[in-house]
């Protein structure tokens, strides 16, 4: 049937719908002073730490005390950060995706319909 030959090309649209839609957030640079660290950040922002000793681990914060980060499973003393980055959400990036995500569900769903009324037409000349 048509409709199988088509099915391939609806799950690959649909795939890259998703990777597009997780490019929303990107990751800015913090110093890793301590005044900065303490400027920058705050409860409930997600960060990738490299330390000194070369480990690398990424959290959502939950407290900041005065020489520390702490997760809900470990926390890292500040003068243990080599690199900081804090995640953010592009704002621009978001709305791009929304209204791609939206314009690629109507063209799903525009080929799907189109499918079935072919195969239906093509069944009815059989």
């Amino acid at each position: 049937m048509r409709f199988n030959n088509h099915l391939g090309k609806i799950v690959t649209a649909f795939v890259l719908s998703a990777f597009i839609l997780t490019s929303c957030t990107s990751h800015h640079l913090i110093s890793p002073q301590a005044e900065s660290l303490h400027h920058g950040l705050n409860a409930g922002d997600t960060v990738r730490i490299v330390t000194k000793d070369g480990r690398h681990v990424q959290f959502k914060i939950v407290e900041i005390k005065a020489d520390s980060i702490f997760s809900q499973k470990q926390h890292i003393a500040f003068g243990e950060i080599a690199k900081i980055e804090k995640q953010k959400v592009n704002a621009a990036k978001t709305t791009g995706a929304v209204i791609l995500g939206a314009v690629g569900v109507l063209a799903i769903g525009f080929l799907i319909a189109t499918i079935a009324f072919a195969n239906a037409i093509g069944d009815l000349g059989e």
